[in-house]
């Protein structure tokens, strides 16, 4: 089931890496999977990817400069509804990917938009957003095939150390047959130039579709 709070999760987990608490480095290179058991849900797979058990979705340990932190979160029993956590520490960025289920029906048309509705509610629930910078319909060229999705991002205030700051959200919602990706992405407004602006609007591009059932 869908978590109002996880929108909360992201920005508050902005929140300690500008603090200076976020302690994530990139993980050992590895060739056969890691003695360690894969998190609750996952298995793993070549490179150290996490391999989601119930829709087959590929977490890499990388995209870009977002490096996987430990963080993986169930948000139901059966472990269909799940995030993983990246972080690009230089820019104070954090990633959050989210692979879950439809309630029945595949991932395109109205049952999309209604999803991004919602998806776009959980900003407005912060009570911070202060503008939409843009909102559309999009396509996503995957190897796969085409996916369709909707992107929008946000300018919202937060406070860090008793300060005020402007973040910028991205919230960017594809369809794979009856599984939805979500991608949400905070960082501080100041930290935004065209390229780090184009390799966030990337991440979609680089994620495995393909596995998806």
């Amino acid at each position: 089931m869908r978590k109002s709070y996880r929108f909360l999760l992201v920005v508050s987990a902005a929140a300690a890496v500008l603090a200076g608490c976020a302690s994530v480095g990139p993980p050992a290179p590895t060739v056969s999977p890691p003695a360690r058991p894969a998190p609750a849900g996952f298995r793993w797979g070549p490179s150290e990817t996490y391999v989601h058990v119930a829709s087959r979705a590929v977490f890499e340990p990388r995209y870009d400069d977002f490096v996987r932190g430990d963080k993986v979160v169930n948000y139901d029993k059966e472990a269909r509804d799940v995030s993983v956590e990246y972080l690009w520490e230089s820019r104070g960025a954090l990633l959050t990917i989210y692979v879950y289920p439809t309630k029945g029906g595949e991932a395109a048309g109205r049952l999309l938009e209604a999803e991004y509705v919602k998806c776009r509610q959980e900003v407005y629930a912060y009570k911070t957003v202060t503008s939409v910078v843009a909102e559309r319909t999009v396509t996503l060229h995957a190897e796969s095939g085409d996916l369709p999705g909707c992107s929008g991002v946000f300018t919202l205030e937060a406070k860090f150390s008793g300060k005020a700051v402007e973040m910028l959200s991205f919230v960017l919602l594809f369809g794979k047959n009856e599984w939805y990706v979500l991608y949400r992405v905070s960082l501080p407004s100041a930290a935004v130039d065209k390229d780090t602006l184009d390799r966030i609007m990337r991440l979609p591009q680089a994620f495995d579709y393909g596995a998806i059932q």
